[in-house]
Formats: C-alpha cells, structure tokens, sequence
C-alpha cells in the first residue's frame, strides 16, 4: 500500500493478544511474528503495546460473554 504508515506498536499489540489467546490455531510461528513486530520497539512503546495488547484481550473476551459487539455494525455501512 503506498502512502499507509505501518503502527509498529498496534502490530506488536495484536502479536501479543495471539499469543496470549492460547488458541488452537497458536503456533511457533506466532512466537516468531511477534519478536519480528515488537523487536524494534524501545522499552516504553513496549509497554504501551502490552497495554493495548491486554485492552485488545479483554475486547475480545467481553463480546464473547456478554454477547456485545465492540464495532457497531448498523454505522460500518453507512
């Protein structure tokens, strides 16, 4: 994609909310991603995708119990 800006932590996040699924389809190759995205990320900004990381987790984890989607479907078409 030319002119699309890659955000290193929301990868690095999104790395480690699959890992931290624990899923069936969770592999080594995961592990690999995920030191690739977050491996250039200093210290703070690791942090800060940890943080989005667990957020992105309980996301997931919220709309599998109660039912709720975090995207409300009725304006993606709009």
């Amino acid at each position: 994609f030319t002119g699309v800006e890659p955000n290193h932590v929301q990868a690095c996040a999104w790395r480690l909310a699959i890992l931290a699924s624990g899923g069936p389809g969770v592999s080594s190759s995961d592990a690999v991603y995920a030191r690739g995205d977050c491996s250039g990320l200093s210290d703070a900004l690791r942090h800060v995708a940890e943080a989005r990381a667990a957020a992105i987790d309980n996301q997931i984890h919220k709309r599998l119990t109660d039912g709720s989607s975090p995207i409300d479907t009725d304006d993606a078409y709009k």
